[in-house]
């Protein structure tokens, strides 16, 4: 049975969790997480078998006289650190949906109860309080507005993200959407719903903030529509919110009602959500919010939403005031009710001149008592809460795990102190100076949450500012050429598995399957053997292809994160060998290879067989020939082949010249051959495309015929519809590129508004300055295609 300071340091926050360590007795071990009103998670596993998931048991109220409400089995794929006490495995996570008959708005405590093994006694791991669940929000949103953990390579890591996001108190994540996206390509989003258990809310921005986003019926549809498949899409909403001002560039009261009508047909439970900003400095001016900001549209006053979110621009500016954000609360209440909203405040606020991302020069952090304050107030006093700029990865974060971070260690750990008292204001806990028993470096946070301490766990050893285990991990050389050999030893793995295993990866690399070989430390091949050794040794080649600095890491079984251990780096030389030295074939085509046999570049293509119209008499038969193309030796080539296409006899003809004809004689007896038109329903596949590319190059001779008489410059009439950056394929977009080709502009036609395109619009509406931006007040183009430029460039095509 583990000791106590063997135990997870999980985050129990005050309010939401009351649970302890599983007594040594049960040999059970576990804990719950901050849970919400859709699921309640946690872990737990037996030391009597490590390898069989437990069943857990969930009440409302104790299982003396409490109700039970259902079971769940505890095999959910957890963090690293759970196989660490769970014998190596990490398959031992509970995630139990909270049911509907709890969800009445009312207090109720979950309490959780284990099924030991083998007695089946139930061991308790605690209770979960949940309260506010009831119809309409499922409970209050608590959105965060903050960067994920990710990779290296930029993919976002699901399993730290969500974890992050449980223990920060958040129910709802956002997902940003750049309006120069397509509506219809949002994969990015399906995968992030897809891997992420909580709500997730999409925010719509634009690309270009002199140009406000106009939330479209496309737009609407296709969330919609995507929400029907992935529930936990909830909401969504656009940047600067605004309709019924004099500006030309926000969205019109009947573009809104279109959109919701659009959205209501497919799903009316997903929420739109638009952002608008209040300033808070002084008394709000609530006739302005009311006429210009944009929150009713019509005679009748009808909310132009479902919901707003209403930014407290003043805790961004490094102004707030608690008195002044109570009474701004207070009148938006009355405004606005009964609609909800959700108050955003800014944990970390930013200087005048800082950027969305700000750096350790233009931040401004708030004390802890001014975060929870802030936090507590939206939180009591609004529909919800949403939070930005606390950037999910600085939980369990140290400066070494993120190396592609920009933030000294003493601003990470003022992140830190944001984030956690953020923490428990929107759990609850006002009074937690850190998250109770999460770790951070060479110290954890006191059970009670009052402060922190310094120390770690059995068995392991403060080394470079964290917490890790004494094993250790070389590599016998320091340097070895391409071709050579290495060898990697280990000492005192803990709990050795013969699923551990050793990678081997490029210097800097993130872990995950970044590896670029392997072997496990039971058999020293790259299938698991039948002996868990502690320590010993096993030997690598190195590649001919291999060349610059390169780490060994042993990892815990099945885990791709739970790095034990890391060696030295060392380098692999590859100076000798020599560039181009030879050529190898490769999916047709042919590349470079230097003389240690790495890949260096495509040498040549040897492109894709070509059907010729070349056709010739084999007997009765007529053939067609292809030019065989590819890449065999070394060497592009190619070579004629001959293929049968049809069997002249069999329909009674003869082959002449590649073609059946109809025989006969005249009245002198000389054989006559009539060539006949072939039938289109006995037309090869081949015949049938090279027809319709003759009927193509018709076409297109005849339209160029007919431009050169009608005297038509472009490819359309008139331009009907906005264009903007980043539009591919796109018809328009072409006959744009001809028109301002035609003005002198050296871009391509190609329909796809590139950089180039972009350039030449603004440079032609600041040419025409009076005409396309003084009568909206302004001097420099967007580069976008709006109605001023789109009427120029129609006036252009028509000769005027």
């Amino acid at each position: 049975m583990l000791n106590f300071h063997k135990i997870l340091f999980v985050y129990c926050l005050l309010g939401i969790l009351n649970s302890g360590f599983v007594s040594a007795a049960s040999d059970v071990t576990g804990y719950l997480d901050p849970s919400n009103c859709n699921y309640i998670y946690g872990w737990v596993c037996d030391a009597d078998d490590y390898t069989i998931p437990l069943f857990v048991n969930f009440y409302d109220g104790p299982s003396s006289n409490g109700k039970l409400l259902g079971s769940a089995g505890a095999n959910a794929a957890r963090e690293a650190a759970v196989g660490k006490y769970c014998g190596g495995q990490t398959a031992h996570g509970i995630k139990w949906a909270v049911p509907s008959g709890v969800r009445d708005g009312a207090a109720h405590t979950i309490y959780a109860y284990a099924v030991n093994i083998p007695s089946s006694a139930e061991v308790s791991i605690g209770n979960a309080r949940i309260s506010g669940c009831s119809a309409g929000w499922t409970e209050k949103p608590k959105v965060a507005y903050g960067r994920p953990w990710v990779f290296a390579n930029g993919k976002i890591d699901y399993q730290a993200t969500e974890i992050a996001a449980r223990a920060l108190g958040v129910n709802t994540l956002t997902y940003v959407v750049w309006d120069s996206a397509n509506e219809n390509t949002l994969d990015g989003l399906k995968d992030f719903l897809a891997n992420i258990d909580l709500n997730v809310w999409v925010m719509i921005m634009p690309s270009d903030n002199s140009k406000k986003m106009e939330i479209t019926t496309g737009w609407a549809k296709a969330l919609a529509q995507i929400s029907l498949t992935h529930p936990n899409l909830t909401a969504f909403g656009n940047e600067d919110f605004r309709i019924n001002s004099a500006r030309g560039d926000d969205v019109t009261s009947a573009s809104v009602k279109a959109m919701l009508a659009a959205k209501n047909a497919i799903n009316p439970g997903l929420r739109y959500m638009p952002t608008l900003y209040f300033d808070g400095d002084s008394n709000p001016n609530f006739s302005d919010f009311e006429n210009q900001s944009g929150l009713y549209y019509g005679d009748n006053k009808l909310l132009a939403s479902d919901g707003l979110q209403l930014w407290y621009w003043g805790s961004f500016k490094n102004n707030f005031n608690s008195t002044i954000f109570n009474n701004y609360l207070n009148k938006t209440k009355n405004l606005i009710s009964p609609w909800p909203f959700i108050t955003g405040v800014y944990a970390v606020s930013h200087l005048a001149n800082s950027s969305i991302y700000p750096l350790p020069s233009n931040v401004k952090f708030y004390s802890a008592d001014e975060v929870r304050q802030m936090t507590a107030a939206a939180l009591n006093n609004s529909n919800g809460v949403a939070v930005y700029e606390l950037p999910l990865w600085v939980y369990g974060h140290n400066q070494s795990t993120i190396p592609h971070q920009a933030y000294d260690e003493a601003t990470i750990n003022k992140f830190k102190t944001a984030f956690y008292a953020t923490a428990g204001a929107l759990n609850g806990a006002a009074a937690t100076a850190c998250i109770p028993t999460v770790t951070d470096g060479c110290k954890y946070c006191k059970q009670d949450g009052s402060g922190w301490v310094s120390g770690c766990g059995d068995g392991q050893t403060c080394r470079n500012g964290k917490c890790e285990f004494s094993t250790t991990l070389t590599v016998d050389l320091n340097s070895v050429s391409a071709g050579g050999n290495i060898t990697v030893f280990w000492q005192d793995v803990p709990m050795a598995d013969i699923g551990d295993w050793i990678g081997v990866y490029k210097s800097g690399a993130a872990n995950w399957w970044n590896r670029v070989d392997y072997k496990y430390i039971s058999s020293c091949a790259q299938a698991k053997g039948s002996d868990a050794k502690s320590s010993g040794s096993c030997s690598f080649a190195i590649p001919l292809t291999w060349s610059g600095s390169y780490t060994a890491r042993i990892f815990s079984s099945g885990n791709a994160a739970a790095i034990i251990a890391e060696s030295q780096i060392f380098t692999v030389d590859s100076s000798s060998c020599t560039a181009q030295a030879f050529k190898k074939c490769e999916s047709g085509k042919l590349y470079w290879y230097n003389s240690c046999d790495a890949k260096e570049g495509l040498f040549q293509d040897c492109g894709s067989d070509e059907i010729t119209n070349s056709y010739r008499c084999n007997g009765s038969w007529t053939q067609r020939e292809t030019i065989k193309k590819g890449c065999a030796d070394n060497a592009c080539g190619s070579a004629p082949e001959w293929k049968n296409e049809t069997d002249c006899a069999a329909v009674g003809k003869v082959c002449s010249n590649g073609v059946c004809v109809t025989q006969s004689t005249d009245g002198g007896g000389t054989v006559i051959k009539k060539e006949e038109p072939k039938q289109i329903a006995k037309m090869t596949r081949d015949q049938i495309l090279q027809k319709i590319n003759e009927i193509v190059a018709l076409i297109a001779k005849l339209q160029a015929q007919l431009k050169a008489i009608t005297g038509q410059k472009y490819s359309c009439t008139q331009i009907t519809k906005v264009l903007r950056y980043g539009m591919q394929n796109d018809p328009q977009v072409k006959c744009l590129q001809e028109v301002l080709q035609a003005q002198g502009y050296a871009i391509a036609v190609s329909g796809n508004y590139d950089l180039a395109t972009k350039t030449a619009v603004k440079q032609f509406q600041e040419k025409y300055v009076s005409e396309i931006l003084a009568p909206y007040g302004l001097r420099t183009g967007s580069g976008n295609v709006g109605n001023g430029t789109m009427n120029k460039l129609n006036q252009i095509m028509l000769g005027k």
